[in-house]
């Protein structure tokens, strides 16, 4: 069938709630949730499970991703005899038949299986027009409905696609290139992309592979005649690997604009949505009349604020997280020169060094792993202090300060010991 989302639900009896009427309740809900579904004119499955235990709503709307696409303005390849290219859906160009197959010959939709997902995602949230004063389906909050007991949501997976990239991506030829266009298809842009870079970077890695064996060779040769490793290409090599070190960003960068375009993702951060907890943030100005356009309205604002003179809007939030990060790369910094200095050294005698090491390799390790863990506990928190607009910048923040605070924690201890 077409790809479809699915809900899970338990379903209890009697004896798991504490009064009948809430399993009546629970019935009641499910029931008009399941109506509220069809009214929007998806396709629901009901399946329960061997032990009766569970209800698995399998969800699609096959029918609806005409309209759906066309109100969304989405996407889609035009064949090459109407000129090619990515081109917004229109049921008009549709009934012409204008629009090339997403995945291959055989496909019968221009829609790949993600865009088909996240349709039917936003169909399942929206309110049926006869109920317009009725609440919309939120996924995120049945599950969170104790009586309802909604513990699962989430895009099931195409088999016959699914099997089909397992034997393109997993039992191919070795040499063979990656099937990018259908990761892409399946997964979208954005996996398609992570997947392109580490290819690409792989690919890239033979060239300083090969220049750092032909060195060691060399290396191999200059001790076998003076006893000594030191290589007169040592400095050839350097050079080359610096000069792949310019070259590898440059070479990536025209890559990811060829598959941009290709894949028609050049203004994606630009027409990126909003995420939910930023709407929702507290600190996020609603209806806001643009400063440098008067008769425009922005729907969602938040004050990007300035570091100096004193941190105020998202500098002061972006401020704290800095601050955080400081203190406890000060605190990696000064526990490992404690480590060394006063623990590992004393241990070590010449000749015997090997009770000193392990025990210093043991007290770095943990003190690692302890600041690790209060990183990741608190990161989340900062991060959504700050309150990012979109996915990208949420992801984006997130990258950078964790890049700042391992490079400390992880390495630090490697170079000074």
């Amino acid at each position: 069938g077409p790809p479809a989302v699915c809900m899970v639900f338990e379903l209890k009896d009697n004896d798991d709630f504490e009064k009948e009427v809430n399993l009546e309740k629970a019935k009641q809900q499910r029931a008009l949730m399941l109506q509220k579904l069809r009214k929007l004119k998806l396709t629901v499955r009901e399946q329960a499970n061997k032990e009766r235990t569970k209800l698995f709503l399998r969800i699609s709307a096959e029918d609806l991703y005409p309209e759906e696409a066309e109100m969304r303005k989405i996407r889609v390849p035009l064949k090459a005899e109407h000129g090619g290219g990515m081109c917004p859906f229109t049921r008009d160009l549709h009934r012409e038949k204008a629009f090339a197959p997403a995945a291959d010959e055989q496909s019968d939709t221009c829609f790949t299986s993600l865009q088909q997902l996240e349709m039917t995602d936003q169909i399942i949230r929206r309110v049926p027009r006869e109920d317009f004063n009725n609440e919309p389906i939120k996924p995120e909050k049945l599950m969170e409905d104790r009586v309802l007991a909604a513990n699962g949501y989430f895009y099931m997976h195409d088999e016959v696609f699914q099997l089909r990239l397992q034997n393109l991506y997993c039992w191919c030829d070795f040499a063979a290139p990656q099937p990018l266009d259908q990761i892409r298809i399946y997964f979208g842009e954005k996996i398609a992309l992570f997947f392109t870079f580490m290819g690409f970077f792989v690919s890239m890695l033979w060239i300083p592979a090969i220049l750092g064996m032909l060195l060691f060779f060399s290396q191999l040769y200059t001790m076998s005649l003076t006893g000594a490793a030191d290589s007169p290409f040592q400095f050839l090599y350097a050079v080359l690997v610096s000069l792949w070190a310019v070259v590898f960003p440059l070479l990536w960068r025209r890559l990811e604009d060829s598959k941009k375009y290709e894949w028609d993702t050049i203004h994606f951060e630009d027409e990126e949505k909003e995420l939910e907890e930023y709407r929702l943030h507290p600190a996020t100005l609603k209806d806001v009349v643009n400063p440098d356009d008067p008769e425009e309205i922005i729907p969602y604002s938040y004050d990007e604020g300035e570091f100096f003179p004193f941190p105020t809007g998202r500098c002061a939030q972006v401020a704290k997280t800095l601050v955080f990060i400081v203190m406890l790369d000060a605190t990696s910094v000064l526990l490992t020169v404690v480590v060394w200095k006063y623990i590992a050294l004393p241990m070590m005698s010449p000749g015997d060094t090997l009770q000193g090491s392990i025990v210093c390799a043991v007290l770095l390790g943990l003190q690692s792993e302890a600041l690790t863990l209060l990183f990741d506990a608190a990161i989340p928190v900062l991060i959504r202090n700050e309150n990012w607009r979109t996915q990208t910048d949420k992801e984006d923040a997130t990258i950078l300060r964790s890049c700042s605070f391992r490079l400390v924690n992880l390495y630090f201890g490697v170079i000074f010991v």
